[in-house]
């Protein structure tokens, strides 16, 4: 019932059963996207490099940067 020391640029594993999704700072957004749509989940942790949570990304928090961006271009 504890984190694996591991830390990876893509996941950091529970012991139990789940699986936390996780990205960095840096993370393209396409790219947390992808991770977030292959796992089936609805969030993605943010983390720093020490894997401390600095945030959570929602996927609807996703859509609207997406939204915001395309909106110019129509």
């Amino acid at each position: 019932m504890g984190w694996y020391t591991r830390c990876s640029s893509y996941s950091a594993r529970m012991v139990r059963r789940a699986e936390a999704i996780v990205c960095h700072p840096g993370s393209s957004l396409v790219a947390v996207m992808i991770q977030a749509i292959a796992h089936r989940v609805n969030y993605v942790w943010v983390i720093d490099n020490e894997c401390g949570v600095v945030g959570i990304v929602t996927f609807a928090n996703m859509l609207e940067v997406f939204r915001e961006n395309l909106e110019p271009m129509i």
